[in-house]
Order: structure tokens, then sequence, then C-alpha cells
């Protein structure tokens, strides 16, 4: 749909009446003759001559003036037309998704490099294998909305919620132990994402939390943090990842 942004300045189409009307008039014939200075005209010596050399016969004056009205008349009809912002809109379209509102709380403290698994005899890290899960896990989840936060020492949001699985799949891979911190701040990585999702439709959210070890930093105590998620009718969902062993 065509329309213009400022279509007021239209207004300005009607400028150049009110020049025409109460500009000063030009000077006539008249005022040449008691101003002689004002009518003279510088020639060519040899215009006559300049003339023939050309084939040319002395523009008229009536022609030329009525050229320059138009020219004038379309620049200001052209500037105008540029300050009144014109615009193509297409229809407006509306996506609506009936999914879920999944956010997903990574463990990203240092005991997350602990290398307690393995596959095909190599072992393989907490982080690598929660990397695994996980990816797995957001590649199936079509039509739902998905948001990333990571915790350490704090708790920080990598990807709001969204529909664009593929964006949050890949800072999924890229997150790293130690990035937010040695620590293990739970309680605030469950009051971020209570936060998040308070606002979304009710019967939606749901906060899946991903960890290895228990509470060791944060403002908000992880108890008091699930009561808050529940109050806020929150699903919350907790993944401990790791063995009971101790890190050498």
């Amino acid at each position: 749909m065509f329309s213009f942004q400022w279509p007021w300045f239209a207004l300005l189409l009607l400028m150049p009446i009110g020049v025409a009307l109460f500009w000063p008039r030009r000077i006539s014939r008249t005022d040449t003759q008691h101003h002689p200075a004002l009518g003279t005209t510088l020639l060519h010596p040899s215009l006559r001559r300049l003339q023939a050399s050309f084939n040319s016969q002395p523009p008229s004056e009536r022609r030329g003036n009525t050229l320059h009205l138009l020219l004038l008349t379309l620049l200001w009809s052209a500037l105008t037309l540029a300050l009144m912002r014109p615009q193509w809109l297409e229809p407006h379209s509306e996506l609506k998704a009936t999914g879920y509102d999944l956010m997903l709380a990574i463990d990203t403290s240092r005991s997350m490099t602990a290398l307690d698994f393995s596959k095909n005899n190599q072992p393989l890290s907490r982080m690598a294998v929660v990397k695994g899960v996980m990816g797995r896990f957001i590649e199936q989840r079509q039509g739902d909305r998905i948001g990333l936060l990571i915790f350490g020492n704090l708790a920080f949001t990598l990807s709001p919620l969204t529909l664009d699985v593929g964006a949050v799949q890949q800072l999924l891979q890229e997150i790293s132990p130690g990035m937010a911190g040695n620590a293990t701040a739970i309680g605030d990585a469950i009051g971020l994402g209570v936060k998040k999702l308070r606002t979304r439709p009710a019967g939606s959210r749901v906060l899946i939390l991903v960890t290895d070890g228990e509470n060791t930093a944060g403002l908000i105590p992880p108890l008091a943090a699930a009561r808050m998620a529940a109050h806020a009718g929150i699903r919350s969902y907790a993944i401990g990842v790791g063995s009971n062993q101790k890190e050498v």
C-alpha cells in the first residue's frame, strides 16, 4: 500500500502561489526609464555575426519565461514529494505460535570441565555432554519459544525467548566453563528465569535448570527462588549432570 509518512507537507505546494501574490513586483520598463542603470544590458560586440554563425534566432521571451516557470514548478513539486516521505507498505502479517516458553539455564561453573563421561573410550567433559543432550533437545522443540541463560558467580541472559532455535543452538555450542565465574549461583539463575518468564501466557512457562553441583554463590537462596517460580506459575525442572566422585 502506497502512502506518505508526512502528508501535511503537501501544504508546501501552495507556497509558490503565495510568493507570486506577495513577492515584490519585478522591475518594469517604466522603472528603467526613471533609472537608466537598471535597464543597462551588456551586449556582445558582434552579436549579429554570432547569431548568423550558429544560424539561430533570438529566443522568444514569453517561451523562455514559460519554460523557466515549468522547471521551477517541477523542482518544487519534487522537493515537496520528497519531504512527504513516500513509502510502500506491505500488508501486515502476524505470526502466532501456540508452543511452550522454555527457558534453559545452563551451569557454566569451572566444575563443568570434569571428565567423568566417556564415549568410545574417549573422556568427555560434563559441558560436552550437556551441549550434546540439550542440543538434541532444542532441535526437537519446533514451535516452542526457547531462551538461554548461563550462570556461574552470576546469572546472565544469552538469548531471550525466540522461535529461532538455530540461533539458540549456536549460542549453546559457544558457551564454555568459567565464562560466568567459577562458582554456582543456582538461586540467581532461577530468579532470572522467573523474571524472563513471568510475563508469558499462563500454562506455557517452563524453566529447565542444568547443573552439576550445589548452590555456592548468588544473592537468592535456591528454595526461595523455587517458591517464586511456583508463585508465578512456572514449572521448574532441575537436571543434575556428573558423578558423585570428587575432582582431584
